[in-house]
Order: structure tokens, then C-alpha cells, then sequence
């Protein structure tokens, strides 16, 4: 079982991460990361309708990765993370889509290392 994430909602929350936070980025994401000082993690996933004009598939897009973070047991407490989806991620495979994630997560230092 994952860790409980929860979600990033307020404008001035969004604001202040993208501002301060660090960035990275490896097609077809990006990640921003800032520390909260709190006790959870809160997550927000970005898929702009210049990704696809289709709701369905920013969503799943959207469901994918949220569920994939949900099943990451080791993901670090006490951090802000925004994921924003690129245009290439609706043409890449759903595997190699989370593999991405899983880099741009260590390089934020929010997962070990591979084993």
C-alpha cells in the first residue's frame, strides 16, 4: 500500500511552488518540488488542453500517474510536487510514461535510489 497523498488546491499554494520550487524536466513531464514543512505530501497533476483537446484523455493521463504516485511506497513526507504533462506523453507507452516519473522523482530526491 502507498503512502497518502493528498491533493494541492489553492491558487496561492500553486503560486508560491512555482515561483520557489525546483524544477525538472524530462519529456514528457515536468516536476516542481518545493519542501511544505508539513507532515504529508501534497500532489497536483497539470495536463493542459493544448496536451489534447479531449477531457477523457488529459483524465486519464491524469488518473495514471496520480494512481501510479498513490502506489509508491516511498515517495518522502513533507513535500509540495507538481506534475505537468507535455504533448509527447499521449504518444508515449504507459510504462516508459511512469518510468519517467519514477526519474524525475529521485532527481527531486523524493525516491531512493534503484536497487
Amino acid at each position: 500500500m502507498g503512502v497518502p497523498l493528498q491533493r494541492l488546491h489553492r491558487k496561492g499554494d500553486f503560486q508560491y511552488l512555482f515561483a520557489r520550487g525546483r524544477r525538472f524536466r524530462m519529456p514528457p513531464l515536468s516536476l516542481i518540488v518545493m519542501d511544505n514543512k508539513l507532515a504529508v505530501t501534497r500532489c497536483a497533476i497539470v495536463v493542459a488542453t493544448s496536451v489534447t483537446k479531449r477531457a477523457t484523455k488529459r483524465n486519464t493521463l491524469r488518473r495514471r500517474l496520480r494512481e501510479h504516485l498513490r502506489r509508491s511506497s516511498s515517495i518522502a513526507q513533507g513535500y509540495d510536487i507538481v506534475f505537468i504533462v507535455h504533448p509527447p506523453a499521449l504518444m508515449m507507452p504507459r510504462d516508459k510514461f511512469l518510468a519517467t516519473a519514477d526519474v524525475l522523482l529521485r532527481r527531486g530526491k523524493l525516491l531512493p535510489p534503484p536497487q
